[in-house]
């Protein structure tokens, strides 16, 4: 009798053992996946930021040729109202003129 309950104890004690054991292979299991997933989600968030950037780079640029290119038309655009007007606003300036140094009684 008395060996039988030492081979229950001595089962029980390897059972332990080798749930000890096999708990922590699981926990070093767990741990080296929750650190491959954090690498992911890292790498992840890395090529994420990288894109963000470029986008937002690539978008000033833009914005900025856009506004260079709006500005370089403004200025034509002025040049030509300027050019096309030039023989009105002189013909204006001519009427003011006349009216300021021309007495009133030759103005007929």
């Amino acid at each position: 009798m008395r060996e039988i309950i030492d081979k229950v104890l001595d089962t029980e004690q390897k059972a332990e053992a080798l749930l000890k054991e096999a708990r922590e292979k699981a926990a070093l299991l767990r741990n080296e996946e929750e650190r491959k997933g954090a690498d992911k989600i890292k790498d992840a968030k890395d090529k994420a930021q990288q894109i963000l950037q470029d986008k937002t780079t690539m978008a000033r640029e833009k914005a900025s040729e856009d506004f260079s290119r709006a500005m370089v038309e403004a200025e034509i655009k002025q040049k030509t109202l300027f050019e096309e007007n030039q023989e009105a606003a002189k013909n204006i300036i001519s009427d003011v003129l006349k009216i300021i140094t021309v007495p009133e009684f030759r103005k007929d």
